[in-house]
């Protein structure tokens, strides 16, 4: 079924935007594989944001992610300038798609609608010169279109490009939103947005809860800890981060409002792989680790993600290079006496039966794991999201954190969530707090 077309007088793409405004049916879309642009669109019904996202990122990656069954408002979403502008109501559909257009003027200057099997006046390897081809930055078009901007003015007098910018990416330091773009076919761009919305709420928690004004904070590689570093930039100043995580020092580069919430980030080298760590890796990263730890322990909190933790063994590493990475960071920061270790997971990483997913346990005996919770437990802390309906229940004060749930009993729970929460108690146990009833294990569910 093809959206219907209605009258959108004075847009130049006035059949498209009328169409990609009205709302449609999203389950059409699935089947869709090698198509262009313009059949894609006429060819089958999609919701207003999907049409409109599918324009400003391009055929090919809006097509590879619905035919995966992808959904573009939970994973691999990026909420880039012109996007924000549209969700937020300054732009209309009409000056939306105009714009999005501009940006390309070589390869739409000719569009004509009607013409649903138009292609590219011209190839890509006849063109000599690739600055006529890459994309004008979609600020810079929205300056040179005096038209949008006079009708953002209408709105706001005070509006400027430069103060849309800073707001745009305030908005994502406000909700722990990476800033920077990362492709869904390397393994830190599919793990970064997995579970995402567990992950704000452990990294929200955990820098508001462990972290303060002038600490030291080490992080290594790991999505999880990605999002610490996000939230300790959105609610402390003066932190000084000591790093080897890709996206965090990408956030650092590329987000003016991120940045100088920091005393200093300073990155920590090592070797580096083409796509499946997130960050360094091997010798010099684990000695450069030990150099930042060692030197102020007292005032220093080290943040471990882990890819599982579970009760009998501990936590896993993802290869022998981030378990031996994982491993040294934990020897030298209990040795070193540190003030917090601070495990960052959820609840996909307590689930005994994936444990063969979960890599290489990072203690050679598991024994050893015991030991070390017996040891330390005054420093070790585990943050993590349970399960949906567990977190549910949590908000609504039918369950309590995982120790009171070992201490009372009494409650049902779906058949999917029980082994989470089997494993959560045994968890809760290790890191109880002497007598009283409370644990450092820590489940957040708001």
């Amino acid at each position: 079924m093809r959206p219907p077309l209605v009258s959108c007088p004075g847009n130049p793409f006035k059949k498209l935007a009328a169409a990609i405004a009205a709302k449609q049916d999203f389950l059409a879309a699935r089947k869709l594989r090698d198509t262009t642009l313009v059949q894609f669109l006429n060819s089958v019904t999609l919701t207003c944001e999907i049409q409109i996202l599918i324009i400003a990122r391009g055929e090919k990656e809006a097509t590879e992610t619905v035919g995966r069954g992808g959904s573009f408002s939970k994973e691999g979403r990026i909420m880039n300038f012109s996007d924000y502008l549209f969700f937020t109501q300054r732009l209309t559909c009409a000056e939306y798609l105009t714009l999005t257009f501009m940006q390309n003027p070589k390869a739409f200057g000719k569009y004509d609608v009607n013409d649903t099997s138009r292609k590219c006046d011209f190839h890509l390897n006849t063109v000599t010169d690739l600055e006529e081809v890459h994309r004008v930055p979609f600020g810079d078009v929205l300056r040179n279109e005096q038209r949008a901007f006079e009708h953002l003015k209408a709105v706001d007098p005070s509006v400027s490009l430069d103060g849309l910018l800073r707001e745009w990416r305030q908005w994502h330091v406000n909700n722990l939103e990476p800033i920077a773009t990362y492709s869904l076919t390397t393994k830190i761009g599919r793990e970064l947005f997995k579970r995402r919305s567990e992950k704000k709420l452990v990294g929200r928690h955990v820098a508001g809860t462990f972290i303060g004004s002038g600490d030291i904070v080490c992080i290594p590689e790991g999505s999880s800890a990605t999002y610490v570093g996000l939230g300790i930039g959105l609610l402390w100043q003066r932190v000084q981060m000591v790093t080897s995580n890709e996206p965090l020092l990408r956030e650092y580069r590329e987000n003016p409002e991120f940045a100088p919430k920091f005393k200093e980030m300073i990155a920590i080298g090592g070797h580096v792989d083409d796509s499946d760590h997130g960050g360094a890796f091997g010798n010099k990263c684990e000695e450069d680790f030990e150099q930042a730890i060692k030197r102020l322990p007292g005032a220093t909190t080290v943040i471990m993600p882990v890819t599982g933790l579970l009760p009998d063994s501990g936590p896993y590493g993802g290869d022998d290079s981030t378990r031996k990475l994982k491993l040294r960071l934990i020897e030298v920061s209990l040795g070193a006496n540190v003030r917090s270790l601070i495990f960052v997971t959820d609840y996909t990483k307590h689930l005994p039966s994936k444990r063969r997913e979960y890599g290489q346990p990072v203690f050679n005996r598991a024994e050893r794991w015991q030991q070390v919770v017996k040891d330390h437990s005054e420093i070790i802390s585990i943050v993590t999201a349970p399960p949906p309906e567990i977190r549910r229940r949590m908000a609504r004060r039918e369950l309590g954190q995982a120790l009171m749930r070992a201490l009372t009993g009494g409650y049902d729970l779906p058949t999917d969530e029980k082994e989470y929460d089997e494993a959560s108690k045994q968890l809760a146990r290790q890191l109880r707090m002497g007598t009283a009833q409370q644990s450092r294990f820590i489940e957040v569910f708001e």
